[in-house]
């Protein structure tokens, strides 16, 4: 595993933009949300690759469909399908990106706790 791959790599991103969101001006801080997000999402996605003893690389570019399958974890499959849908918004389709950030069963990412929450939620629960 590199050291794009690895959760520290993340978290560090993470950590670094949260500390920049949380002291900007309120109309600059969808820039590092939309960052954390996305560093959030991979996060997450190589925890899965990793518990489960995933391939580095899928041959057909299927990877994000691949880790997702792989979880048996109905709660956590569509917790995964959330963070890639914001992951999704924030980094190619920012007409649609509107704060305050949240899905249909609320699960809310502006936030610290919850963005630790959410990580060391793929981190213990059983996959």
């Amino acid at each position: 595993m590199n050291n794009f791959q690895q959760k520290k790599y993340f978290s560090i991103i993470i950590e670094t933009e949260w500390d920049k969101y949380e002291t900007v001006p309120d109309d600059e801080k969808e820039i590092y949300l939309r960052n954390i997000i996305s560093r959030l999402y991979y996060t997450c996605f190589h925890i899965i690759k990793e518990r489960k003893g995933l391939p580095d690389w899928d041959s057909n570019d299927r990877s994000h469909e691949v880790v997702k399958k792989a979880i048996n974890n109905k709660g956590l499959r569509k917790k995964l399908k959330a963070l890639y849908d914001f992951r999704v918004k924030a980094d190619y389709k920012y007409q649609e990106f509107k704060l305050p950030l949240h899905d249909k069963r609320n699960l809310s990412i502006v936030n610290k706790k919850n963005i630790d929450n959410i990580i060391k939620t793929f981190e213990t629960v059983d996959l």
